[in-house]
Order: C-alpha cells, then sequence, then structure tokens
C-alpha cells in the first residue's frame, strides 16, 4: 500500500452527502442523495430491494465490521461526505480453495482534497488464531460470548465479531507479529472512521444485551426501556456531580470576587430592572429544572422585591450571585432540552399515562384514568405496550445515544406504532434533528411516515432488464 503524506482526515463537513451500492445482491444498482437541508432523508422500496443491507452496510463500514461487509453480496459501496472525500468499499470474491470457500477480500480507498489512500483487507483464517475459538474468552480480558462468532467488551459495551477480535486484541493472539500484520487495519483508515458518526437504530430494538452482563445469566436480554431508564438516572446524576463541583468551586472563590465587585466603583452599575429580570429567569429556569427531575424542589423562595430594594445588594452581592447560579444551572442546559423534547412529545402520543423524570430511577410512568378514584397509580416502564416502547426506545436513543454531527439510520420505525403517531413521526424527528444537530436517514413501507413530505422520499430502483 502507498501512503501518501499525513494520515489525518479534516473532520469539517464529515456530513454524509451520498449513498451509493452497485450489483447489491448481484442485482440492485441504487444512489441515495440526502437531503442535506431538510436533515431527513426517506429511502422507500419494495421488500427485498435491500433498504435494510444499505443501512447495515454503511454502518458496519464506519464501525469497521468487515466481516459484516464481506457476508453481504454486492460490488462496491460509496459513502460521500459534504466536503467532498468519498470512503469506498469494493468487494472481491476470492477463488474457491478445495476445502472452501475463502471470504472475499477488500479494497478499502478514501479520496479527497488530492489525496488518496488504498488497502486491500483480507479476512484472517481460523486457523491463524493459534487458540481455539471456545479459549477466546479465557485469553481475552473482559470479554463475554454473546452468540456463534460474536463477543462483547463487558467494560466498554462494545460489539465484536472474530475478525474484529484479532484486528483489536491482536497481541493477545499467539501468532507471529509478521501474521498479524499483514491483517491490521491501516491507520490513516481507523482514524478516518473515527472522524464520522454513525448510529443505526434497527427493527429489534426492545431488547438490548445489558451492559453488566458477565455470561453467568443463561439470558442476557434485557428490554430497552429498562435498561434506557437506568442510563437517563446515569446520565442525571453526572450532571448533578459536575453542578456540584462547580458550586463548591464558586462559592469557595464568592468572597473575594464580592469583595472585588465591591471596590470596582469605576464598573458600569447594572439597572435594578436588568436585574430583576435576570433574577426572575433563573428562578423560572429553577423551577423547569425541578419539572424535569434535575433539581429538587426548594420550600424557600427569594423575597424578590424586597430584595431589590437594598442598594447594597443590587450594586454587588446580586450580580455576582446572579453570574454564580447562570454558570452553575448552565451545566444542565443539554440534558434538560432533551429531557424537555421527550417528555412532550411523550406527552402528546401517550394516553392514560403520565411520565415524569425521576433522578435515581430514570423513567417513571402513571396510569391517569379518567374517572378513577386512585390516580396515577405507578406503571412499570416494561409494562407500556409494543408501540409505547417502541416509541420510547427511539426518542431515547435519537436524544441521548446520538453524537451532535451524526448520521442517524432508523429501519422501519412504523413497527408497532399506530397511524396517527405514524403521521406525526417525521415532525418530532425534524425537531430532535434540529436540537440535536444530526441527520436521519430513515427506511420505511409506510406512507405514513412519508405523510406529505413526497420532496424528501428516494426510491429505490428495480434492476434493469436486458
Amino acid at each position: 500500500m502507498r501512503r501518501l503524506g499525513s494520515t489525518m482526515w479534516s473532520k469539517k463537513n464529515m456530513r454524509v452527502k451520498e449513498v451509493s451500492v452497485s450489483r447489491l445482491f448481484g442485482l440492485f444498482n441504487h444512489d441515495i442523495s440526502m437531503k442535506m437541508s431538510d436533515r431527513v432523508t426517506i429511502i422507500t422500496s419494495p421488500n427485498g430491494y435491500g433498504k435494510t443491507t444499505i443501512l447495515r452496510l454503511v454502518d458496519s463500514l464506519i464501525a469497521g465490521r468487515y466481516a459484516e461487509i464481506r457476508r453481504t453480496p454486492f460490488r462496491d459501496l460509496r459513502i460521500g461526505f459534504e466536503n467532498g472525500t468519498v470512503l469506498q468499499v469494493v468487494r472481491v470474491d476470492v477463488a474457491r480453495t478445495p476445502n472452501r470457500q475463502q471470504p472475499a477480500d477488500l479494497i478499502v480507498s478514501l479520496g479527497g482534497g488530492g489525496r488518496k489512500e488504498q488497502t486491500t483487507l483480507s479476512a484472517p483464517p481460523r486457523e491463524s488464531l493459534g487458540i481455539p475459538i471456545t479459549m477466546i474468552e479465557r485469553a481475552i480480558p473482559n470479554l463475554v460470548r454473546i452468540g456463534p462468532s460474536l463477543w462483547r467488551d463487558k467494560k466498554s459495551g462494545r460489539e465484536m465479531d472474530l475478525e474484529e477480535l484479532f484486528r483489536t486484541y491482536s497481541n493477545f493472539f499467539p501468532v507471529g507479529s509478521s501474521k498479524t500484520a499483514s491483517y491490521a487495519e491501516p491507520s490513516w483508515l481507523s482514524e478516518f472512521r473515527g472522524t464520522v458518526k454513525v448510529k443505526f437504530i434497527e427493527v429489534q430494538r426492545l431488547l438490548r444485551v445489558a451492559k453488566g452482563f458477565d455470561g453467568s445469566e443463561e439470558e442476557p436480554w434485557r428490554p430497552s426501556v429498562v435498561i434506557y431508564s437506568a442510563d437517563l438516572a446515569s446520565l442525571i446524576k453526572g450532571k448533578l456531580a459536575e453542578y456540584a463541583t462547580l458550586s463548591q468551586s464558586l462559592d469557595r472563590s464568592f468572597p473575594k470576587r464580592l469583595v472585588d465587585k465591591t471596590n470596582a466603583r469605576d464598573e458600569q452599575k447594572v439597572s435594578v430592572d436588568q436585574l430583576r429580570d435576570r433574577l426572575q429567569q433563573l428562578e423560572n429556569k429553577r423551577i423547569a429544572l425541578t419539572d424535569a427531575g434535575l433539581l429538587d424542589k426548594e420550600d424557600e423562595r427569594f423575597d424578590l422585591p424586597g430584595l431589590l430594594t437594598n442598594p447594597t445588594l443590587t450594586d454587588s452581592v446580586l450580580p455576582v450571585y446572579a453570574e454564580d447560579a447562570e454558570q452553575k444551572l448552565r451545566v444542565f442546559d443539554e440534558i434538560a432540552a432533551k429531557i424537555e423534547m421527550l417528555t412532550s412529545i411523550v406527552k402528546a402520543h401517550f394516553q392514560f399515562k403520565v411520565l415524569t423524570i425521576d433522578k435515581d430511577k430514570g423513567f417513571q410512568f402513571y396510569t391517569d384514568y379518567p374517572g378513577d378514584s386512585n390516580k396515577q397509580r405507578p406503571l412499570p416502564t416494561a409494562r407500556l405496550s409494543s408501540g409505547e416502547q417502541h416509541m420510547l426506545v427511539l426518542l431515547y436513543e435519537l436524544l441521548f445515544t446520538v453524537a451532535p454531527g451524526s448520521l442517524v439510520m432508523i429501519d422501519e420505525p412504523e413497527t408497532s406504532l399506530h397511524v396517527t403517531w405514524q403521521l406525526e413521526f417525521l415532525k418530532d424527528i425534524q425537531r430532535i434533528t434540529e436540537l440535536t444537530g444530526t441527520d436521519a436517514l430513515i427506511a420505511t413501507h409506510a406512507p405514513a411516515i412519508i405523510s406529505n413530505r413526497l420532496d424528501l422520499k428516494v426510491d429505490l430502483e428495480a434492476p434493469e432488464r436486458g
């Protein structure tokens, strides 16, 4: 492989602009141009045209799961980015040996800005591992086997197939360094993949392998809503810890800053009206954060009118206090906006149920039936209907598990959703992509998902006959 220049590629404008695949299943040539301004693209086709397969190929390439790519019959896959960079993988079948068919080679290239890198990735044969496949968990720390050829890292939660294990943990396999290097992924490719953010939300989303699964239980799967409820509580606790640390730091320096403020007589003073507005905004923000489950309810409130009649307070104490409070509460801005988005969408769709957020437990649902004298009885999250769980999982993944700038690929979002929810889904997604700064690529069979936004639709075409 010839190396050109630095291995570093620009992280700017890494939004996916187009995806194309040729000879998928030996039949289909598909080109998908993303709707960049709307941030939502919808692909449709009859069953069997490869919608899900395209999403999985893109996800596998960016994640470096090359064994998954080898198992899919196609000729080449191209991902074009907004900055002109193109990542391409060409699948090349290897001649059959007397004993078996060898896994395909993958020619991966990356070009843009006058530069090009290229490498050929061959699959390491099982005999090259040097140890039986059943011994891998013993050889590599923190791994647990969750499938015939699938392992999970108990610390990171990452799932890896055999080829990915070999590349990631090559130092644990008793093979020579030259043989290991011959199958290694080049650094330019792994570095570039790290600049691209992709999230694939599959049709099966109601069950997940628990992060703490250590192989001691027969069934590793847990309801996703239960896992995400605990994850949300953990995220909130992390923000509260950040808030407490910042509060301690500001409280320690408060006396000095107060003295500095008092001595700065030439500094332009904040008017009482400006200070009143500022303090009221802080109070409103505290109330909103309390309603969102991020802060505990305070029994005592400020006597705002009384405080603003004291010149000593308005000249120095209250401005410093307001600056500190604004800085402290700013810690919650991102998570509060996401919680507000999630709860507002749930409130609009879920009937006879109330969602609150608890900093220790995460999602807390209560029944709210008209005419019921025992209103708002607790409802376990796992007892939500299939459609409600699908909606909650989608919302949580889109809001809390996706990094800004990501391409989120959603397969069949209509699963288990009532047609009324399907009609509102696109509006909900657009609100979320605007909040999170992400792009969505949706594969669907449901006309209600598309609604009246035919301009966002890309039809996958049948193969030409000839």
